[in-house]
Formats: C-alpha cells, structure tokens, sequence
C-alpha cells in the first residue's frame, strides 16, 4: 500500500479543485429524465460527484471539495444519505454500506482563488 502511494502523483490541490469543478459541473448540466428531475438543478450528492472513484480518489477529491466550499466555489449542504451498498465506506456498525451524507451546489465552474497579503 505505501508502494502504490509513492507511486502516485503528487497530490496538486489545484488541479484536483478545477477537475472536480469540471466533474460537478458536466453532472449539474446533465440532462435528467423526467422521473429523477432534481428541485434544485445546481445541487448533486457528493456520492453521485466520487462514484466509481478509488478509495484514493475519493479522498483527494473530498479534499478539493472542502478547499472549494472555502472558497466559494461550492455550497455543501445536507444530503439524502444514499448508502453505497456492498461497499468498502464503513457504517456506525463498522461494516460495509456506509453513507455519504452530504450535497454540493454549484456557485462558480471556475475556481476561485484568494490573493494574501503579508
């Protein structure tokens, strides 16, 4: 495991923060059928922005969205707890199924940055 990590890129904040914004956004222009319209067009699950994503990937992309959130790139917001059935993402009862329970809307496709002054 430690192998496979010093095998993987470096972590890049920055390039992570504008392919998850470009995931997000291409899944909020989506067109949706009718039976799954959601209320809120700009507003996806974090489960639906990371599915089919390594466990790695997961990480690092949870790591952009809060680095996004923090810059205003993305609301998060209380989810509808889909469970991942047959997952590895553990459950208060340490198995498999665990919940992703939070949603993400999109405020700018761009990402943002803060200019800092010392």
């Amino acid at each position: 495991m430690l192998q496979a990590q010093e095998d993987a890129p470096a972590f890049d904040i920055h390039d992570y923060s504008d392919r998850f914004l470009s995931r997000v956004g291409s899944l909020v222009r989506r067109p949706q059928p009718k039976a799954e319209k959601r209320p809120d067009p700009s507003r996806i699950s974090f489960y639906d922005a990371a599915q089919g994503q390594p466990p790695a990937e997961m990480c690092r992309m949870f790591l952009a969205c809060l680095q996004l959130a923090n810059m205003g790139n993305v609301e998060v917001l209380p989810g509808n707890h889909k469970t991942l059935e047959g997952s590895n993402v553990p459950n208060t009862n340490g198995k498999g199924g665990g919940r992703w329970g939070f949603d993400l809307r999109l405020v700018c496709e761009t990402r943002r940055t803060i200019d800092v002054d010392f």
